[in-house]
């Protein structure tokens, strides 16, 4: 009997994660906020340690409804926070006396945030540094209460507009946009276009360390940037053709256009995607499972043409790409309705899926699910790694509502930040306070713990596999079976295996934790069937045919009556005849329990050794070997003619060069001892003399 395992009732199957991702998310909160003039949201977030939310964006108002600071100019930043149960806390402005645009906020991770956008000010209010030119770059660092603790601005001689930042490994930070400047101010590098790339590293306090311009010869603008291994993914889109560092011509009108640059900020490769039309590249996300993949996400006017297989469902659909690590594309599929589909956001799920979001005026159609409640909706959707949709979803009031951001919550669940113009209606709970607000959307994902595998084989160990529609960060199984086996009767794997002493019914219990949700649990009975075959099955010892070059195979115990046999040849015999090495599996079912055994039949050991070897280094017979069939043990030694060992192979793969002690050996006959078995076969020794000739 080479090895035993067991067949239970039920195929016991290894359910991916994503398996149970596809509950659609419920509405659980939405609150607006604003004053009587134009509030846009551009990022929602939620602080690590008491979970508050906090919405940060533009706004025009001044000391009206939400807003309660006085402006400080034409627009300035705005951030409010709410508590975890969406009681408001506090709202800050920073601005100086122009207008200071927020694109979006960096997440420190410990409640502090950097909020970067673009800013024509001069030196006042929250503004410490001087307008370079038109717009500017402006950044401003806030602790985990709102309150500022420095600001930084970076341009050149025109307009340079902020639109994506990512935090750096180092505590500095890398900010990406657009330049329209010449070399001038903090712009090193000249201009090769219209518009081209500006990257600008600075660091942990605001202070630039480097910045590199990169563009073709007409309009180039970077919207995003991730922080990957040894460099930085930027994004954005480009008409240009060839020429500057642009190395690929457009495919037809706007393409998104990505690069990767190391940490001094050179070129290291760049890929262009697109079709016969605009592509807007607005975003990428960096998702790891074993591999490292990118998502890039935008909007596409494009039909299937150029690098784009994807049909156009609309006039703009979202349009996403997976690339791998050095810009190959693994797939791209293209979201949308009859009218505008605009993508602004997509983030990695803790589960490893995406959630994708934006906002959309189309009805439902070939490409997309779901409609409008009037005018726009957020539209919020989730695929799988290979882009297949697990659901989607719209959200909004009567009139106009656009999403800009999206944040998976500590419970799960998301939380969709923009603005809007609707009042109460649909999923708007409150009126509007001025022309634009602030709105944003708290989704809950209910947990529900489950696991498959119900009924089991006395004898057999039994595969728990979590079923949980969500990502716990805990498990904790108890099996029932406390009586019988109490060191072993809980666990805190995911998919443990436990093995039941007797058979009957178990009442287990699964508890998940998941993120800053209270702890959820599931019941369910497990029934340990009655085994007739347990330990019925022994087919003997792997063997070597020596005898007449056949074997009989049976089971050497006895059956209980009304058992079934299955041999892996199709027979269904209690024994087979075979004269053909190979492995034999028998499977005996008795009712709904089976066990299996199988055994090795290998041919009878024969060894066959040459009479002598060159070993003159002419790569022809320069080793001896010991050939044979149905070894399984063997061991040569070679002595020279007074009795010397000289050398000692201890498989048929090992040979013996000729040399001993450094030195090849003279011409000369030498002795050889061979002992080898087969299978379940008694030891053999062969001695004999092989000749080394040159």
């Amino acid at each position: 009997m080479r090895r035993l395992y067991y067949l239970i009732f039920s195929l016991l199957l290894f359910y991916s994660r994503l398996l149970g991702q596809g509950a659609l998310p419920l509405s659980q909160k939405d609150f607006t906020a604003g004053g009587t003039k134009i509030d846009r949201a551009a990022s929602v977030m939620q602080t690590p340690k008491d979970y508050s939310i906090v919405l940060g964006g533009t706004t025009s108002s001044s000391a009206t409804g939400e807003v309660t600071p006085i402006n400080k100019g034409k627009s300035d930043f705005w951030v409010i926070q709410y508590d975890s149960n969406y009681v408001y806390k506090w709202n800050k402005i920073y601005g100086g006396t122009k207008s200071d645009t927020m694109s979006l906020m960096v997440d420190k991770g410990d409640g502090s945030y950097l909020l970067a956008g673009s800013s024509n000010s001069g030196v006042g209010g929250d503004k410490t540094g001087a307008c370079r030119g038109d717009y500017d770059y402006w950044i401003v660092r806030i602790d985990k209460n709102g309150t500022k603790v420095w600001d930084a601005t970076f341009g050149g001689d025109s307009t340079d507009i902020l639109t994506g930042a990512e935090a750096d490994s180092d505590g500095g930070f890398i900010l990406v946009g657009y330049s329209l400047s010449k070399k001038s101010g903090d712009k090193s590098g000249i201009s090769r276009g219209n518009k081209d790339y500006w990257i600008v590293k600075c660091s942990s306090a605001g202070t630039k360390m480097w910045d590199v311009t990169i563009g073709g010869d007409s309009i180039d603008v970077a919207t995003n940037v991730i922080l990957l291994k040894g460099g930085f993914l930027v994004g954005g889109y480009s008409i240009s053709n060839i020429s500057g560092e642009k190395t690929e011509n457009s495919y037809g009108g706007y393409d998104y256009w990505t690069l990767f640059i190391d940490k001094s900020g050179n070129l290291v490769w760049q890929k262009t995607y697109g079709g016969n039309q605009h592509d807007f590249m607005d975003d990428a996300v960096l998702c790891t499972r074993g591999v490292t993949e990118i998502l890039l996400g935008g909007t596409s006017e494009s039909s299937a043409s150029g690098n784009k297989n994807s049909p156009n469902y609309g006039m703009k659909d979202y349009w996403m790409i997976r690339i791998d690590s050095v810009g190959s594309v693994v797939w791209e599929r293209d979201m949308g309705g009859a009218s505008n589909d605009i993508f602004t956001d997509c983030i990695s799920t803790l589960e490893g899926s995406y959630a994708i979001a934006g906002y959309s005026n189309s009805g439902g159609g070939p490409g997309k699910g779901v409609g409008t409640n009037g005018g726009s909706d957020f539209y919020f959707l989730k695929l799988t790694r290979t882009g297949a949709v697990y659901w989607e979803k719209n959200y909004g009031g009567a009139l106009n509502d656009t999403c800009s951001w999206v944040y998976q919550n500590c419970d799960r669940g998301y939380i969709l930040g923009g603005w809007s113009n609707s009042n109460i209606g649909f999923d708007k709970t409150e009126n509007c306070r001025g022309q634009v607000d602030y709105w944003a959307v708290k989704l809950w994902v209910p947990t529900l713990p489950d696991f498959g595998n119900q009924t089991i084989c006395l004898g057999a160990p039994m595969q728990f596999t979590d079923l949980t529609n969500v990502w716990p960060d805990k498990w904790k199984w108890n099996f029932g079976d406390a009586f019988c086996s109490p060191e072993n009767n809980t666990s805190n794997d995911q998919h443990p295996l436990h093995t039941y002493s007797y058979s009957g019914t178990y009442d287990v219990k699964l508890t998940v934790s998941e993120g800053c949700q209270n702890d959820t649990v599931v019941y369910k009975k497990v029934n340990v069937l009655v085994n007739k075959v347990l330990g019925k099955m022994d087919l003997g010892a792997d063997t070597s045919v020596c005898v007449q070059h056949e074997i009989e195979l049976f089971n050497k115990k006895d059956i209980p009556a009304g058992s079934t046999y299955l041999w892996s040849t199709g027979d269904t015999t209690p024994s087979i005849i075979t004269d053909t090495i190979g492995f034999y599996t028998l499977t005996v079912t008795n009712g709904q329990c089976s066990e299996q055994d199988i055994v090795e039949v290998d041919y009878c050991p024969e060894i066959f050794i040459p009479n002598a070897f060159t070993p003159n280094g002419d790569g022809k017979n320069d080793l001896f070997y010991i050939y044979g069939v149905g070894l399984r043990e063997v061991e040569y030694l070679i002595y020279d003619r007074w009795g010397n060992h000289l050398f000692t192979g201890v498989s048929q793969d090992v040979g013996w060069d000729g040399y001993y002690k450094g030195d090849l050996v003279q011409i000369d006959v030498y002795v050889y001892k061979v002992k080898y078995k087969g299978i379940n076969t008694k030891e053999r020794v062969k001695y004999g003399r092989v000749t080394v000739i040159r």
